[in-house]
Parts: structure tokens; sequence; C-alpha cells
């Protein structure tokens, strides 16, 4: 089985229609991208974290086995293999108000599933800093 790799040059984190999206992008003009969304916590038809990399086509709920967040990188490795590929491997070339935002938006994501989450870096996955995007 393979995994999936790119880096990261934009993070976006947007609340839009009571749902949270981190998308996660390369340079202008390079392949790749991944996008995690959920709706937020207490809305009733939560689906879990919808996973989507690449293509609409390669998308999914509750795909995430563990998501691993360092300050460099983003490992993000399936409960199984999806479309023959068994992860995603995303190095981050970003500023640290970006990483902020894009940590702030997978705390509200992974909320009730920190056990999906390991955190390598200084900033607390615990309780959310923020309740939405800051610019």
């Amino acid at each position: 089985m393979n995994r999936v790799s790119f880096t990261a040059k934009t993070i976006t984190y947007e609340i839009i229609k009571d749902t949270h999206f981190v998308c996660i992008s390369p340079a202008s003009g390079k392949l790749g991208y991944c996008i995690l969304s959920r709706v937020i916590q207490g809305i009733s038809d939560d689906e879990g974290v919808y996973l989507e990399f690449f293509h609409e086509l390669a998308s999914g709920y509750d795909l995430v086995s563990i998501l691993e967040m360092h300050r460099d990188k983003i490992i993000v490795s399936f409960k199984k293999p999806f479309v023959k590929i068994t992860g995603i491997d995303i190095a981050l070339d970003i500023d640290d108000a970006s990483f902020e935002k894009m940590i702030d938006g997978i705390n509200n994501i992974f909320q009730d599933k920190t056990d999906q989450v390991v955190n390598y870096t200084t900033i607390s996955l615990t309780e959310p800093r923020v309740r939405g995007p800051v610019d």
C-alpha cells in the first residue's frame, strides 16, 4: 500500500454553515491538498470527521486512525486502506500564525476524538483555545 505526500504552503480554517473546515494546500500550481471538516459539536447530523485529499472522490467520514501533529509535518494514518492509500504525509512550510490557526481548527474538529490525535507540539489540544477562526 502507498502513502501520499505533499508540502503545505497555505492553511485556512473557517466555519461555514455550522461546519469547521481546515484546508491544507500546497503552493499554487502544485498537486495535493487535504481537507478536514466536521459540523460544530452538538449539531444532530454529525457524521464524524470528514477527510478529503487530492480529489473529492478520495473522501469519506471516519477514515482517520491517527493524526500526528508536529511543527514541521502532519502524519495522517487511515483506519484501513482507502483508494489504495494508507495515509498522508504533509510537510508544513507555514508561519506560526497559520500553524496556530490549523491547531485551533483540528482541535475543534477532533474535539471528542482526542485519542485520534497525537500532539508533538508545544500547543495543547486538550481544550479549545478559540471557538472559531482567527485572522
